[in-house]
């Protein structure tokens, strides 16, 4: 009996693994298909306001279907992927903006659409040192250095000598520069 139990449970779970691998394909081929209807409609309006100026593209883009938000994002979106977007990994990251074009995602309450960039080198090592001396506050708490082992004091060390390196180099820079 409970040979039969995990046999029927197996053919379960890989029935809806199958089920699984199906669906990705289709969300596959509408997400691409939605990214690129997205990116052509902001082509179009791209085109539509630079053919019209002032005054007309005004009266035009109020004729339109949706909001100012909606526009900017088509726009936006399309300059930013002149070419389609055929890449799962790429099309996943751009799916939540192509959704706010329609509605299906909602802008968020009278803002303007978040600018999504990736952070600079200073933001992400600024957020990694911090990290760290978090996590060693913690763990110096807990786990005080007195109490480590001469073994583990330098392997520790080790791995922190990339950090003294840097900090070293760019310490001696300044004052080659005074």
């Amino acid at each position: 009996m409970p040979h039969e139990l995990s046999v029927a449970l197996l053919d379960e779970i890989t029935a809806k693994h199958q089920q699984g691998i199906a669906l990705d394909q289709q969300l596959r081929e509408i997400l691409l298909r939605k990214l690129e209807v997205t990116r052509e409609c902001g082509i179009l309006l791209d085109e539509s306001q630079h053919e019209f100026k002032g005054e007309r593209w005004k009266e035009f883009a109020d004729k339109l279907p949706f909001d100012s938000n909606a526009l900017r994002m088509y726009i936006k979106f399309a300059r930013k992927h002149p070419e389609p977007v055929n890449d799962i990994s790429q099309a996943m990251r751009c799916a939540a903006q192509a959704a706010l074009t329609t509605g299906l995602l909602q802008f968020p309450n009278g803002q303007r659409p978040e600018k999504i960039h990736e952070p600079n080198f200073f933001s992400r090592v600024t957020i990694a040192i911090q990290s760290l001396a978090v996590e060693w506050k913690k763990y110096s708490n807990r786990h005080p250095l007195k109490t480590w082992p001469d073994e583990t004091k330098t392997q520790f060390l080790e791995t922190l000598k990339p950090i003294a390196l840097i900090y070293h180099e760019v310490a001696s820079s300044l004052k080659n520069v005074r």
